[in-house]
Parts: structure tokens; C-alpha cells; sequence
């Protein structure tokens, strides 16, 4: 047995349409058809995969809580089965065998907020944003309409974040990325000041610094917490830099203790985000229940109500 770390990422749900122009898009109503028409084909084109939800863990909880998972369908570069001092023989599929992946969806009909957990196997958010368009389509009738409307992922932003770079254990990166503009107007923070007067030097116009741990370095290493939070809040109090023409990007990787997965905590745009485990045998895959179950217990009883104030407040 071995603990498996699982990320949830929070979104709001949106339709939009050729000139960019966005609307709420009413996802309940979507997951009440799917509901009423449990056998109806929910396979769909992604890229050169299929996505599909897959019905066997699709669930609606009486907290007002749907949950269910959506496979990747893979049948290209499939491996090879191998015994240790066996020679390997490939892996036989049929025409509609697959090799699966699957992400989690957790939806709060209450707050009208997707909670998505993905790997690196699944599908992606841009491939997910590809595959409820699809559904979307598959279950609106738009005839007559022509123009293009594609469901797009709002990631739902934490106002926390900084205060959750103060308490991690471990800080183990931070990136900055920006123009000689906004590094000049950041010339009261000392260490950039430094780095600004360096660029100078070399007559450029934008930069990355980048300043990390390397990989020979241990799980319990740290950069200089103070150091990073100084610069960190120098820069957010800088609505100039934030709010101005030239990107400005800084991100902060962190780990909370020792043993969880290290988060990159983007400053600029903050997402919610929450992390469980779950102990679990390394040759089978987690079922849609725990998952939702150990998720609900462990985090999202707590968050729902700073959810509901969240919304509330927009």
C-alpha cells in the first residue's frame, strides 16, 4: 500500500462565443439530461483521442453534489505486457478496447463551482474545455444558430495564497518574469534593485530569474522564506506593475510539509486548489466514491462555506 496524492483545482463554468464574449453556462441542466439518458453515447473526439464519461461512477449526492469521472481513451503507443525473464508480448486490444485514464469532476450545484481533479495521464484542462463543447453540443439543439460556442474553465481564484507561502515548511522555488519597466519601478525592494541594475548593464528589455533548489538537494531544503516573502509582497503591493501593460509572472513552488507534493503557487493569478491522500494499492485504480467521499470529509466540508461567501461576494 502506498499513498497517492490527488490535486483538486476549482473552476467556474462559461460559454463562449466567436468574439469572445462570455456567459454562465448552466452545466445543472446538462447533468439532469445525462441523468434521464443514462445509455446515450457520451463519447467524444479530443485531438487524436476519445474522451467519455463513464457512467458506472456517474453520481448525484444528496448534498446537492454531482460526481463522476471522464476517461481518456487511448489506442495508439500502447506498451508491451512483460514478466521479469519473459520475453514481452504486446498488448492485444480489440476495435473498441482502450487503454483509460481518468480525471474526477465533482460539481456543487449549490455554488455552481466545478472541482476537477486531473493527472498527467488524463485529459488535460484544455482537452477537458474540447470535450464538454462536444457534450455541450451533443445535448443542445442550436439548429439555426451558426455561430461557434465553445465551454471554456475559469479557474476560480484563492485570495489565500500568500498566506499559504508564510505557512509552508518548505519553499523551493520562485519565478520572476517580467520587462525592464516593471523591474524599474520595483527599485525599492533591494534584491531587485540589484537584478534591475544588472539588465541595465546588458541593455536588455525583458527578463526571467529564476533561482531554485537543484535536484541533489533534499525533500526538507529550503530558499530563504523571509527573503521570498519580501519580495513577494513588495511586488503585490505594486498595483502599477500588476495592472500594466508588460505580463508580469511570479510564481512560487512550495511544499506544506515534507510529505506532500510540491504546488506552484501562481501569485498573479491565484487558483484555489486542494491536495488529499489516500492510501491505496499501487496496481489499482481509485474509484469515483473514495475519491468524492475522502475529498468531501477531509476538505470540501470545510471549504463550502468560504466558497458560498466567495461567490457571494463577486
Amino acid at each position: 500500500m502506498s499513498k497517492k496524492s490527488l490535486r483538486f483545482n476549482y473552476f467556474t463554468l462559461y460559454l463562449e462565443d466567436e468574439n469572445e464574449c462570455t456567459v454562465r453556462w448552466d452545466f445543472k441542466s446538462i447533468l439532469e439530461t445525462i441523468e434521464r439518458n443514462r445509455d446515450n453515447d457520451y463519447a467524444f473526439e479530443v485531438g487524436l483521442e476519445q474522451g467519455e464519461i463513464d457512467m458506472n461512477a456517474f453520481h448525484y449526492d444528496d448534498r446537492r453534489l454531482y460526481y463522476f469521472q471522464i476517461a481518456k481513451l487511448r489506442n495508439r503507443n500502447i506498451p508491451d505486457l512483460k514478466k521479469i525473464k519473459v520475453p514481452r508480448r504486446p498488448l492485444e486490444l480489440e476495435d473498441n478496447e482502450y487503454i483509460s485514464e481518468f480525471l474526477t469532476f465533482i460539481f456543487d450545484v449549490e455554488n455552481d463551482v466545478a472541482i476537477i481533479q486531473t493527472n498527467k495521464y488524463s485529459l488535460s484542462t484544455k482537452e477537458l474545455e474540447v470535450y464538454l463543447t462536444k457534450l455541450r453540443e451533443s445535448i443542445v439543439n442550436d439548429e439555426g444558430n451558426n455561430e461557434i460556442i465553445n465551454v471554456k474553465l475559469h479557474v476560480v481564484p484563492d485570495p489565500n495564497k500568500i498566506r499559504q507561502i508564510r505557512n509552508a515548511d518548505y519553499i523551493r522555488k520562485i519565478r520572476i518574469k517580467s520587462s525592464q519597466v516593471n523591474l524599474d519601478a520595483l527599485v525599492d525592494e533591494e534584491s531587485l534593485k540589484e537584478i534591475s541594475e544588472v539588465i541595465g548593464q546588458y541593455g536588455g528589455y525583458e527578463f526571467t530569474l529564476e533561482v531554485g533548489l537543484g535536484r541533489s538537494s533534499q525533500r526538507t531544503d529550503s530558499l530563504h522564506k523571509d527573503s521570498v516573502i519580501s519580495t513577494v509582497t513588495n511586488v503585490l503591493n505594486r498595483n502599477e506593475v500588476i495592472d500594466g501593460e508588460d505580463k508580469f509572472d511570479l510564481k512560487v513552488s512550495i511544499k506544506d510539509d515534507a510529505d506532500t507534493p510540491q504546488e506552484v503557487v501562481n501569485l498573479i493569478e491565484p487558483r484555489m486548489t486542494d491536495v488529499i491522500q489516500i492510501e491505496s494499492d499501487n496496481r489499482n485504480d481509485l474509484g469515483a466514491e473514495v475519491i468524492f467521499q475522502t475529498f468531501y470529509e477531509e476538505k470540501y466540508e470545510d471549504r463550502r462555506s468560504s466558497i458560498s461567501r466567495h461567490f457571494n461576494l463577486e
